[in-house]
């Protein structure tokens, strides 16, 4: 069976293996990708004042995440969550990550 979310433009599937449920996940942030690209060709440089938009990241890499601080044993799985804060900006700031979410040069 597979699920499409209009809310997340994620695509679930759900499989039947032996006594098993695989569950397999997917989602095109291709547009995603190449607007965060333009948004920071486009962006100003420099960081004065207090709020900076720095990345605009695919629901699917946030889920991607929360399924690797899982196994890590975290307490908390949310990425976004004060406790994984440093786990957080050090994939913002990780050069693996820069050209899929960042829209502002420079390291948060």
């Amino acid at each position: 069976m597979r699920e499409f979310s209009h809310q997340t433009g994620i695509t679930t599937e759900f499989v039947r293996q032996d006594d098993k449920i695989i569950i397999a996940k997917e989602q095109d942030v291709s547009a995603i990708i190449k607007q965060n690209k333009e948004t920071r060709n486009n962006a100003s440089r420099g960081w004065r004042g207090n709020m900076h938009r720095v990345a605009s990241i695919p629901p699917f890499f946030i889920e991607w995440w929360s399924n690797e601080l899982r196994e890590k044993g975290a307490d908390n799985c949310n990425p976004l969550a004060p406790e994984n804060r440093g786990f957080f900006k050090a994939k913002l700031n990780d050069p693996n990550w820069y050209d899929a979410i960042r829209v502002k040069e420079g390291v948060v």
